[in-house]
């Protein structure tokens, strides 16, 4: 679907940008959620055993990694406004997977101390 309406953009250089950003997008939630997942196997090794916090945070991780965003367009005249739309659900997704490492973190933390 996404091939289809990117083939009936008249302007090569917005079709070109637009195929980019669509590309970028799952690049930018793989390499964030690889370093997610560094710092979760990191903390279950310091604890020795997987916390609850651990856990979640893991599945949420796994589940995020596991998405993919693809730019819906309406039309030209809203590119701008449709990849906006994309961009902004990728980040909600990334900063509430981010919350919960931060929170796996912190038990980690309070648990060494």
């Amino acid at each position: 679907d996404f091939k289809v309406k990117l083939a009936k953009i008249r302007d090569e250089k917005k079709r070109a940008i637009v195929e980019r950003l669509d590309t970028r997008f799952n690049e930018v939630n793989t390499k964030r959620t690889a370093e997610m997942g560094k710092h979760l196997d990191k903390m279950t090794e310091i604890l020795g055993r997987v916390s609850p916090e651990i856990q979640t945070a893991r599945d949420a991780n796994t589940a995020q990694a596991a998405k993919t965003y693809i730019i819906t367009i309406t039309t030209e005249k809203n590119l701008k406004m449709d990849v906006g739309n994309v961009r902004s659900q990728l980040e909600a997704d990334l900063k509430a997977v981010h919350e919960l490492v931060k929170t796996a973190r912190e038990a980690v933390r309070a648990s060494i101390k």
